[in-house]
């Protein structure tokens, strides 16, 4: 054979191999797409392939349940119309920067099921590229992460509603970790440390704000094991940085391990400064709220004694006892509308006077001043008498008496003088005896005052002067006032 034969030969079988080869190649690509597509059909996700600009070429059968991926002629796929309207910025952005940079595509997005349905997936690709580096490929897939997205909009919310809920009840959270050895607390737990949000806290920081005082009520909560070690309970007083000091309220539960150490905790700590300073003055209420009641019930016994004393009629007895017992009524109310702390003389005077008369038979003038309340209420019921009496036998007992009834305070002295004075009245005689009223106010009146009350029977009209210490009818001057 010539070498020209021998060449062609060659050539020929060459051809042949190469040709061979081909179809084997081809024969193990039809394969390997093949293996891949019925894989990718076997996966729950939606599976998709798209060539290096970023054309999606290819869906597993999973697009068939996403009736808006429109496949176009040329075998490519539009997706856009799936994604949530408010998601489809994002994730446009999202692949057009992995096609651009050739880095791993990632987005969380709604997409619209076949069913109207829409359902949060996490997409992802990654690039397959070429010798050259260039992206000749991209493999991705869709994966429905509803329910996990559901569950963390729900964790949210409910984190939201226990934030609003801890806020409301000014209650601020802690934890700690045994490997950390640090507190974290939120910013009302800051807030009621009086920490700083770049200051580190630990249990030594927590520490050197609590009292001396109060460090082994601390530390025995801490180390009490009651309800299996696990419950923390305990209130204390701490001085925060700033040089203030609150009583707080900390609540928690403990975890130990089998050595019975500490592992960790977590719980809640409230200010109960306020609360404390309420329980206090509510103590101190109830104190004084018993003392005025006993004082109140002395009274009523004094009044019921005198009233019923001696031979009296009954019936007159008893209507004598129930105006006086108003007469105290009144004086209370009055007391009570300036919560106990002082009332105005010139109240006083007016609500006795209004019980029986206009103002127009009587002569009020005197500047007004504040009475503590013990003196009011005798005060009050020694106006009751006096009006009493010139009602029943004085000056207002005809048409034409009249009552006056003035009081001044001499500044250099420091004291105060009242004085009733009637005229015009019947003859006044002196009694035969003291009434109720006259001791009431010659003696007790006197008394309560640290002073005089005396009682003139005139025969133009009876003349009651009581004089005492300013300071034993007046309360000190808040702090500012004149």
């Amino acid at each position: 054979m010539s070498e020209r034969s021998e060449g062609a030969a060659a050539n020929g079988a060459r051809a042949s191999d190469e040709s061979c080869h081909k179809a084997i190649g081809d024969a193990a690509l039809r394969e390997s797409e093949s293996r891949f597509r019925h894989l990718a059909d076997a996966m729950p996700q939606l599976v998709w392939t798209a060539l290096g600009d970023g054309t999606v070429d290819y869906y597993n059968c999973r697009f068939q349940e996403y009736s808006g991926i429109d496949q176009l002629p040329d075998g490519s796929f539009i997706w856009a119309p799936v994604v949530h309207p408010d998601d489809l910025e994002k994730t446009v952005a999202a692949w057009s920067t992995a096609v651009t940079t050739g880095e791993e595509y990632f987005c969380e997005h709604r997409v619209q099921r076949g069913d109207g349905s829409w359902r949060w997936h996490v997409s992802r690709a990654v690039p397959q590229k070429g010798e050259d580096g260039a992206v000749v490929r991209w493999f991705g897939t869709a994966t429905d992460i509803h329910p996990v997205k559901m569950a963390e909009d729900e964790l949210r919310q409910e984190q939201e509603q226990l934030r609003i809920a801890l806020d409301v009840a000014k209650l601020g959270n802690w934890s700690w970790d045994q490997r950390s050895r640090l507190l974290q607390l939120s910013p009302r737990s800051r807030e009621i440390f009086g920490l700083s949000p770049s200051c580190v806290a630990s249990w030594a920081t927590q520490r050197s704000l609590i009292l001396p005082e109060d460090l082994a009520t601390v530390s025995q909560a801490i180390a009490d094991p009651s309800a299996e070690g696990r419950e923390l309970r305990f209130e204390c007083r701490i001085r925060r940085p700033s040089g203030s000091q609150a009583r707080i309220s900390v609540r928690g539960l403990l975890q130990r391990d089998q050595s019975d150490q500490l592992v960790e905790g977590s719980g809640i700590v409230r200010d109960i400064t306020e609360d404390a300073q309420v329980e206090a003055q509510r103590s101190l209420l109830l104190h004084e709220l018993n003392h005025r009641v006993k004082n109140t019930l002395a009274v009523v016994q004094g009044i019921s004694s005198q009233t019923f004393r001696g031979n009296v009629d009954t019936e007159t007895a008893r209507r004598e006892f129930e105006r006086r017992i108003a007469a105290l009524s009144r004086a209370h109310d009055l007391l009570t509308a300036s919560n106990w702390n002082a009332t105005n003389l010139s109240e006083i005077i007016a609500d006795q006077i209004g019980v029986y008369h206009t103002s127009d038979r009587l002569d009020i003038d005197g500047r007004d001043m504040k009475i503590r309340p013990k003196i009011a209420v005798s005060l009050a019921l020694a106006l009751h008498e006096l009006f009493t009496n010139a009602t029943k036998y004085g000056a207002l007992s005809n048409e034409t008496g009249r009552v006056s009834v003035r009081w001044s305070v001499d500044q250099e002295k420091r004291t105060f003088v009242l004085i009733w004075q009637e005229s015009r009245g019947p003859v006044v005689a002196p009694p035969s005896k003291r009434g109720f009223g006259s001791r009431l106010i010659e003696r007790a009146l006197a008394g309560e005052l640290g002073g005089r009350a005396e009682m003139e029977f005139r025969e133009d009209g009876l003349r009651c002067t009581i004089a005492a210490p300013a300071s034993a009818l007046a309360p000190p001057p808040l702090e500012g006032e004149g």
